[in-house]
């Protein structure tokens, strides 16, 4: 990798325009979906949209015991991840999306 490219913020941050095309069209993809943002969906709607392959769901469940969190916790996860797998084209959501949206959670409870 040449000198200065991670520097160069015109490589690594996607410009304005792209960024507000992207939650423009994952907003859209959304309410033609379900017919709501996923921050609405309710529980049965979560189980519906936000599946999960039976790895994830064990990566979720030790995170949740692992970290204490409460139920209510683990749907904001399922959320948090549908939406980054959204953002990212994805139908489904993968390990991948749900590892961030644990970050995320962790980052959230964490001391300040």
């Amino acid at each position: 990798m040449p000198v200065g490219t991670l520097s160069d913020k015109a490589t690594v941050e996607p410009k304005t325009c792209e960024l507000r095309s992207t939650i423009a069209n994952t907003r859209t993809l959304m309410l033609e979906r379900q017919g709501m943002l996923n921050s609405k969906l309710n529980n049965q709607q979560i189980a519906r949209h936000c599946a999960l392959s039976r790895g994830d769901t064990r990566i979720l469940d030790d995170s949740v015991n692992q970290l204490g969190i409460s139920a209510r916790g683990y749907f904001k996860i399922l959320k948090v991840a549908r939406t980054i797998a959204d953002l990212s084209g994805i139908n489904r959501i993968e390990t991948l999306h749900l590892v961030e949206a644990i970050g995320y959670r962790k980052l959230d409870r964490s001391p300040r």
